[in-house]
């Protein structure tokens, strides 16, 4: 199990060191530079990448990128394997219902990142630069409260044909 733990965490790291290096190399720090949430109404999920690694027989590895409309709503939900993720833009409102505890680090790619939970009945807020872990089955939902939309990448690793999220009771 100890060897799991670590595996979850190394792969989270990896995943904000690719993002932040995506974030860097397109200026993020430029507020005239172009969003790729720009013109997107309803919430949407773009698939980059889709594939089978040899390591884990089975297995469906994604890297997806999510945006959120201001004013959307996500209604409660499960994924079917393990989350990774990085918020890029906006602020996402996020709660877990039960089934789990989400691991949330503040400033992930920053000098100082902080290591946070979100416990069945919290609700957080996840700023970009932050990076979230959700366990597989966990019951959240979020919500896009902002001025902007939310980007998020995601890297997911779930059974092959797995739907990438299904409704739930909170």
């Amino acid at each position: 199990m100890r060897r799991l733990v670590s595996t979850k965490w190394l792969t989270l790291l990896v995943l904000v060191a690719l993002l932040s290096s995506a974030m860097v190399a397109c200026g993020d720090d430029n507020s005239n530079a172009n969003s790729v949430a720009d013109g997107i109404t309803t919430t949407t999920r773009q698939q980059i990448i889709d594939t089978h690694p040899p390591a884990a027989p089975g297995k469906d590895q994604q890297l997806i990128r999510v945006i959120i409309p201001k004013g959307a709503v996500l209604a409660p939900h499960t994924h079917a394997g393990s989350i990774l993720s990085i918020i890029t833009e906006g602020t996402l409102t996020y709660t877990v219902y039960r089934d789990g505890t989400a691991t949330l680090i503040h400033d992930a790619a920053g000098k100082n990142p902080q290591q946070d939970t979100i416990k069945p009945g919290e609700t957080k807020e996840i700023k970009p630069g932050d990076a979230l872990f959700e366990p597989q089955g966990i019951v959240h939902s979020g919500k896009n409260n902002g001025d902007v939309p939310i980007v998020i990448y995601q890297s997911a690793l779930m059974d092959d044909g797995a739907p990438p999220s299904s409704p739930a009771t909170p």
